[in-house]
């Protein structure tokens, strides 16, 4: 990983939508600590960000973002939500954009087992957020699908 803070050109035309600016707004400049200490007081609105950020700015602040997931310090109020979407980033993702996720997917996987290994940490129920061991393999077989 680069762990150079995204520079103003890599946010490429961020004035130009809408979802954009937003994400730059909320995170350009940020430090990696500083984008964890984002991600973890408002998950669910980060996962909008990073949806929409272009890919030099994505790989670095999802990295953050993945962080959180493994220090078990997002609020008890969203963990299970903000796990369900870290899971949705990376599946939309490789489905639409595989070249922002695959550059950093070593950094990605132990994320990956830890959450398939641990739901119940998460507080996400089986019944209401589904088997994450399920949900995680499918993202693995889909990556090797993929083929890099």
């Amino acid at each position: 990983m680069n762990s150079k803070t995204p520079q103003l050109f890599e946010w490429e035309n961020y004035q130009a939508d809408f979802d954009v600016r937003s994400a730059f707004d909320n995170f350009y400049g940020l430090s990696f600590e500083e984008a964890k200490r984002l991600c973890r007081s408002d998950p669910l609105s980060s996962f909008t960000d990073l949806r929409f950020m272009p890919i030099k700015p994505f790989q670095f602040y999802f990295l953050a973002y993945k962080d959180i997931f493994l220090t078990g310090t997002i609020d008890e109020m969203s963990i299970a939500s903000a796990t369900e979407c870290f899971l949705t980033l990376i599946d939309m993702k490789l489905n639409d954009a595989p070249d922002y996720i695959l550059p950093i997917w070593n950094e990605v996987v132990p994320a990956l087992e830890f959450i398939a290994q641990n739901q119940a940490a998460y507080k996400a129920t089986e019944h209401i957020y589904g088997d994450f061991q399920e949900r995680v393999a499918g993202i693995m077989k889909k990556k090797d699908l993929i083929g890099v």
